[in-house]
């Protein structure tokens, strides 16, 4: 393969912005980050909107083709459901075979026919393509088309220890080491991949920065100011679910809620069927005569998150199945504390009493001592914030992510 000065690097998740999570914001900075440096970033997606419409159809859908979303020239594929007869096939088929063996039935039944997806990468003609979303099947096809035209591909595993997937089968660890190059976004998930037969020098982690770690403060007089509570509130930043452990955060404020009679908790993220229907009722039974201070701030437009982390005493992420957390880093890119849980990787990036306070997972009495220091003590949070955003410019951030990518496209790094 002959390649430009300038390489083409393709990142390919299995939704894209305005679906929003940790992949979409790693994918939608890092192609920010490349654009900057002259580098052409494409992000080829589907027209899925959340993880429920890769599984099954009737969910909303967004419209195929070409777009340039905040900023990123993005293509969207259209997807294809099989019929019903052919899912309830596979499903029996799943549940008579044995839990191994049916790993490649499952990620089918997560991922719908993605029919243009080799013919637009070979339109495309990318000098790299990074795959992540697994279980979902683009990244399986990914490594058949990239073999066949001979194109890097990288993979980003974003491995969840305490949540067992196909990562922890044999078919999904086959699939890790066939890759060209894994990125993985800590040194622990670094440690782990190469446990599973992939050599070191194969293994990159992927610097990451805070979504608006150079961009200018808001102005607070802008809409976007709209949508925050009035008064102190601790911020839970993330899809609403019983998987971000937002049932702990609620037993922790009812904790402190009379102690701050004032202060508010505020979930703000995606909203989720959980959100809708199980969350109000949970909140009136765990918090009490405190329950008209949980504010629910649902599928928020982007430009509010950064007044929303700027206005918070803490940001709060109380949950335990990270294989990252990038709100610490957006939280320290507005110069604010984070609490989080010791578990997993996030001591690794959490540095317990300088950056933030971490506590044993589900203690809601530690967390709740936790916010109740740092509302406490002003100068303690403010000062944990500021070596947060130290911390973070210390790492170059998004354009180290850059440099990284056009190293395994073959680019210089300048």
């Amino acid at each position: 393969m002959i390649m430009a000065e300038a390489p083409h690097i393709l990142l390919v998740p299995h939704r894209f912005l305005p679906a929003r999570g940790g992949v979409q914001t790693v994918f939608a900075c890092a192609a920010r980050a490349l654009g900057a440096r002259g580098v052409t970033a494409t992000v080829l997606t589907t027209t899925g909107t959340s993880t429920g419409s890769l599984g099954w159809p009737g969910q909303a859908m967004l419209t195929p083709g070409d777009a340039t979303v905040e900023g990123v020239h993005v293509v969207r594929l259209a997807l294809r459901y099989p019929g019903r007869l052919h899912r309830t096939i596979r499903r029996a088929a799943r549940r008579l075979l044995p839990e191994s063996s049916a790993w490649p039935l499952r990620v089918k039944e997560m991922g719908p026919d993605i029919p243009d997806l080799a013919s637009t990468v070979e339109r495309l003609a990318p000098d790299l393509v990074v795959g992540a979303g697994i279980p979902f099947r683009h990244v399986f096809e990914l490594r058949r088309i990239t073999a066949r035209l001979r194109i890097p591909y990288a993979l980003l595993p974003c491995h969840h220890a305490a949540e067992p997937g196909v990562l922890d089968t044999r078919f999904g660890r086959d699939l890790v080491r066939s890759a060209d190059a894994l990125l993985a976004l800590t040194q622990m998930e670094a440690t782990t991949i190469a446990s599973w037969g992939v050599a070191p020098e194969r293994i990159t982690v992927l610097p990451l920065g805070g979504d608006f770690a150079d961009e200018p403060a808001v102005d607070a007089a802008a809409p976007a100011a709209a949508v925050l509570p009035r008064g102190p509130y601790a911020l839970v930043l993330g899809r609403i679910s019983p998987q971000k452990n937002v049932p702990l955060a609620l037993l922790a404020f009812a904790r402190v809620a009379g102690e701050f009679p004032d202060l508010k908790l505020v979930l703000a993220g995606g909203s989720t069927p959980w959100s809708k229907k199980e969350l109000p009722g949970l909140v009136r039974t765990t918090c009490g005569a405190a329950a008209d201070r949980v504010v629910v701030i649902p599928d928020f437009a982007p430009e509010a998150k950064r007044r929303l982390i700027e206005g918070a005493v803490a940001l709060v992420h109380p949950s335990h199945e990270e294989s990252f957390g990038i709100v610490f880093l957006e939280a320290w890119s507005c110069g604010r504390p984070v609490i989080g849980i010791r578990a997993g990787v996030i001591p690794e990036i959490v540095h317990d009493g300088e950056t933030g306070l971490l506590v044993p997972r589900d203690d809601d009495a530690a967390l709740a001592a936790a916010l109740s220091r740092l509302a406490r003590e002003p100068g303690t949070a403010q000062a944990m914030g500021l070596r947060g955003r130290e911390r973070l410019r210390a790492t170059r951030g998004w354009d180290g992510a850059a440099e990284v990518l056009c190293s395994l496209a073959g680019s210089p790094s300048e």
